[in-house]
C-alpha cells in the first residue's frame, strides 16, 4: 500500500474528492499556518499507521475513508494546545481515537446507507479539548479560533487582501476566501484562494454550487438582519460551502433539481447554525462542521424514504466528482433508461402480425389491456390462404410457440377442443394455455394452443427458444392466432402486465429496424433477432482471455478480468488500463473506461462502444458517449458548468455491418462505426472505426481520430 496516496486522499477526501493535485493543494494551504498543517499530518500518519498495523482494509485507508477525520482533528487540536511534546502524544493517541470511532461509526452508517461525514473529528475534537483540560502537561491555548489568522506569511496575505480589496464587493469576498479557508482552518485569503483555485480543478460544478452556498447563507444572514458575527468571528460559513458541494453535486446527482434543493436548505443551516451556537456556547465547545453533518445526515435520510425520486437521484455509484456523477448517470439513463430487470424475447419464430396490441379495443380492454395478439400475414395483409375455410389455411395454424425466457411451468391446460373457423368458446375463453414463471411474481401466459400439441408439463423447467407447443385456434378465437400477456400471478385469467420486449426487429417498408426494450405496436410486423454465430464467439471475452495486438511493431497485451462485482472487463497492464463491458447475448457493449486516453485498449472501447450480435444489412445501432471521450478538455470544463441544467453538446455513437461474405451464415464480416459531436445544430465526425472479425475473432482494427489513423493486427 502507498502510504502517501492515503495521505494525499485523506486531504482530498474533506472536500469528497481523489484528486491528486487538488490534495496537494490542500496540503499546502493547511501549511500557511505551519503549527496546524504539521499537527495535522502528525495526527494522520499515526491514524494510518496504526489501521495499517492492525491489519485492515488496505483499500479504505488509501482511498482515505479512514483517516480524513484524523487529519482534521489534528488541524483542529493545534488551535488550543501549544506545540509540545505532549501535545505530539495527545495527537498520537487522537489519532488512534479517531480511527476506532470511524471504524465504529462506518459500522453503523453503512448499513443505513449513510455516509461517515465528520462525526468522527466533532467527537474526538470535543473529548481531546475537555479531557485534556484535566492535565497540566498539555499548555491549553485558548478557545479563541483568530488564531487561525497567525501566520508567517501575514505580510504576504496583506498584499494579496490590498489587491483584492480594489475589486467590487471586496468584502463579501474575503468572507467567502476564508470560510473556505476555515475548512482547512487557516482563516485567511492565500488560503482561501489556494483552495479555490484546487476546487476549481477538480470540480466546476462543486466550485459553482460553493458559490451558491455561501452567497444564500449570507443573504439569509443579510435580509433577516442576523448576527453577523457568526459567519465573520466564528468562521462556519463554511458549513455552506460542504452542504451545498454535499447536497448539490457529490451525494446527489447534480441537476437544476439538486441546486433547488441547496437553494432551500442552506436557509436551514442557518437557522441550525444559530439554534446550535446557543446551545454549546455554556459549554465552551466549538461548532465546527456539526451543524452540515446534521443537516446533509436528515437530507440523505429524508430522501431515502421517497416512493418517487421525481428525477432528484441519489448517487448510487460514488465517482468522487459531481461531473463524473452527473454525466454517468445522465449516460446510464440514456443509454439503459428503459432496460427492463428481465429480457424478454418475442414467443414466436419467424415474421409476426401484431393483430391486436395493448388497449386494443377488442378483447384488450381494462384489467386486461397489456397484452399481445400475433399472427400472420402475407403480402396481401391477408391472415390465410385458400378461401379461409378450413383451419389450415391460416398462416399460423400449428406453427411453433417457444418460451420467450428461462422459467418453470407452473400451470398447463391442455384439454380444450379446436374452433372451427369463425366460432369462439367463451366458456373456455382462453383455451389451451401454458404459465411460466420467470421469476417471483413474474409471469408470462401463452394461450389458445392447439390441443395435445403442449410439449411440456407442470414442473419442467424451459430455456429461452424451447419450444412450448404449437398455435392452435382454441378458446376465445375465430381464427388462429397467439394471445402473450405478462402477469403477476401464476392463474389463467390474471390481470395483465405491462412489460418491454427486450431486442426485436420491426419491418418497415421492406427494411428492419432494431426495437429495444419496447413493445410492439398494433399492426407491426415483428421478428425475433437472430443471433449471428460468428459475432457471438468473437465477442464473448471469457475471464483469463488474452489478446495481444501489434501496431508499428509494438505489441499490447490485455487480459480478461471479473472483478467481486461479477463486472467483467479488458485490462492493460503496461497502461493500467480498464474497459469494462457486457454482454446479454444480443448486444455487446461497454460500459465504462478507466485509464489512458491514448491507448490501443481507449480506442478499441470507442470504437465498439455497442455492437450487435446478429448480422443485419443496413441496421444502424444508435448510442451516446461519454462527453469526455469526444470533446476537448477545455470544452468540456465549460460545458459542465451548466451541465447540471442542460446539455449543449451531444455525443452520438452508431455502428453497422457492412460487408459480410454470406448474408445467412457468415465467416467473414466488416464492422463500422463512428462517433460525432452535435451543438448548435452543427455536427463533427470526431472518429471513425472499423474492424474485421473472422474466423471467430476481431482479427484487426483501425480507427481515424482527429485526423490520425492508427491501425492495430491481433497476433494471438
Amino acid at each position: 500500500m502507498k502510504i502517501q496516496k492515503a495521505i494525499l486522499n485523506s486531504y482530498s477526501q474533506l472536500f469528497f474528492s481523489q484528486n491528486k493535485w487538488f490534495a496537494i493543494l490542500l496540503a499546502a494551504s493547511t501549511f500557511i499556518n505551519w503549527k496546524i498543517g504539521a499537527a495535522g499530518l502528525i495526527c494522520l500518519i499515526s491514524s494510518i499507521v496504526i489501521a495499517m498495523s492492525l491489519g485492515h482494509n488496505k483499500h479504505y485507508i488509501e482511498d482515505g475513508t479512514y483517516t480524513f477525520n484524523s487529519l482534521m482533528t489534528g488541524m483542529a487540536l493545534a488551535i488550543y494546545f501549544q506545540p509540545t511534546l505532549p501535545f505530539l502524544f495527545l495527537l498520537i493517541i487522537c489519532g488512534g481515537l479517531s480511527l476506532f470511532i470511524s471504524l465504529w461509526l462506518i459500522n453503523w452508517t453503512s448499513r443505513r446507507g449513510l455516509p461517515l461525514l465528520s462525526w468522527t473529528f466533532i467527537l474526538v475534537t470535543w473529548i481531546a479539548v475537555l479531557g485534556a483540560s484535566n492535565f497540566t502537561a498539555f499548555k491549553y491555548i485558548s478557545n479563541d479560533i483568530t488564531q487561525l489568522s497567525n501566520s508567517p506569511l501575514n505580510g504576504i496575505i496583506g498584499d494579496i487582501d490590498g489587491w483584492l480589496n480594489q475589486l467590487p464587493m471586496f468584502d463579501l469576498l474575503k468572507i467567502y476566501f476564508r470560510s473556505l479557508g476555515a475548512i482547512m482552518f487557516q482563516y485567511n485569503t492565500l488560503a482561501g484562494i489556494l483552495i479555490f483555485v484546487g476546487l476549481l480543478i477538480y470540480s466546476r460544478i462543486a466550485t459553482l454550487l460553493s458559490i451558491l452556498g455561501f452567497f444564500i447563507g449570507f443573504l439569509f444572514y443579510s435580509q433577516f438582519e442576523g448576527d453577523f458575527t457568526q459567519l465573520i468571528f466564528s468562521y462556519i460559513g463554511f458549513n455552506f460551502i460542504l452542504t451545498s458541494i454535499a447536497l448539490g453535486g457529490f451525494f446527489i446527482v447534480p441537476s437544476w433539481k439538486s441546486f433547488l434543493l441547496v437553494t432551500l436548505t442552506i436557509p436551514i443551516m442557518a437557522l441550525l447554525i444559530s439554534a446550535l451556537s446557543q446551545f454549546f456556547a455554556p459549554f465552551g465547545l466549538p461548532l465546527f462542521s456539526l451543524p452540515f453533518c446534521i443537516l446533509v445526515t436528515l437530507t440523505l435520510v429524508t430522501l431515502s424514504l421517497r416512493v418517487d425520486p421525481k428525477k432528484l437521484f441519489v448517487v448510487t455509484n460514488q465517482q468522487f466528482s459531481p461531473e463524473e456523477n452527473h454525466y454517468k448517470t445522465v449516460l446510464q439513463n440514456e443509454r439503459f433508461g428503459n432496460q427492463s430487470a428481465f429480457h424478454l424475447a418475442l414467443p414466436i419464430m419467424g415474421e409476426w402480425h401484431i393483430s391486436q396490441g395493448y388497449n386494443g379495443g377488442i378483447t384488450h380492454l381494462d384489467e386486461w389491456q397489456h397484452a399481445l395478439d400475433f399472427d400472420i400475414t402475407n403480402d396481401d395483409n391477408s391472415t390465410y390462404q385458400n378461401d379461409g375455410i378450413n383451419l389450415k389455411d391460416f398462416n399460423c395454424y400449428e406453427l411453433p410457440i417457444i418460451a420467450p425466457a428461462a422459467g418453470y411451468i407452473v400451470k398447463v391446460l391442455d384439454n380444450i377442443e379446436e374452433n372451427a373457423v369463425g366460432d369462439v368458446n367463451l366458456n373456455q375463453n382462453w383455451g389451451n394455455t401454458v404459465i411460466i414463471k420467470h421469476a417471483e411474481g413474474f409471469y408470462t401466459k401463452l394461450s389458445h394452443l392447439k390441443l395435445e400439441t403442449i410439449k411440456v408439463k407442470e414442473g419442467d423447467f424451459v430455456s429461452k427458444g424451447d419450444q412450448i407447443a404449437k398455435l392452435g385456434n382454441s378458446g376465445r378465437s375465430p381464427e388462429p392466432h397467439l394471445h402473450f400477456q405478462l402477469q403477476t400471478t401464476p392463474f389463467i385469467g390474471s390481470k395483465t402486465l405491462p412489460y418491454p420486449i427486450a431486442y426485436y426487429l420491426k419491418k418497415e417498408d421492406q427494411n428492419y429496424s432494431l426495437q429495444q426494450f419496447n413493445t410492439p405496436k398494433q399492426g407491426e410486423k415483428i421478428k425475433n433477432l437472430t443471433p449471428t454465430s460468428l459475432l457471438v464467439k468473437a465477442f464473448n471475452f471469457i475471464p483469463g482471455q488474452s489478446f495481444v495486438w501489434t501496431s508499428e511493431n509494438k505489441e499490447h497485451h490485455w487480459d480478461v478480468h471479473t472483478n467481486a462485482l461479477n463486472q467483467s472487463y479488458l485490462y492493460c497492464k503496461k497502461t493500467k488500463s480498464a474497459a469494462y463491458f457486457s454482454n446479454n447475448g444480443n448486444v455487446f457493449y461497454f460500459t465504462d473506461f478507466i485509464g489512458d486516453k491514448t491507448s490501443s485498449l481507449f480506442y478499441f472501447h470507442l470504437g465498439l462502444q455497442k455492437v450487435l450480435l446478429s448480422y443485419y444489412n443496413n441496421i444502424v445501432l444508435d448510442d451516446n458517449i461519454h462527453i469526455k471521450y469526444l470533446t476537448h478538455p477545455v470544452v468540456k470544463a465549460v460545458h459542465d458548468i451548466i451541465a447540471p441544467f442542460t446539455h449543449i453538446i451531444k455525443c452520438k455513437f452508431q455502428s453497422s455491418y457492412t460487408k459480410a461474405n454470406d448474408e445467412i451464415s457468415p465467416t467473414e464480416i466488416t464492422l463500422q462505426s463512428e462517433g460525432r459531436t452535435e451543438y448548435f445544430g452543427k455536427e463533427k465526425l470526431v472518429f471513425e472505426f472499423n474492424c474485421q472479425i473472422d474466423i471467430d475473432k476481431i482479427t484487426n482494427f483501425n480507427i481515424t481520430i482527429n485526423g490520425e489513423i492508427k491501425q492495430f493486427l491481433c497476433s494471438e
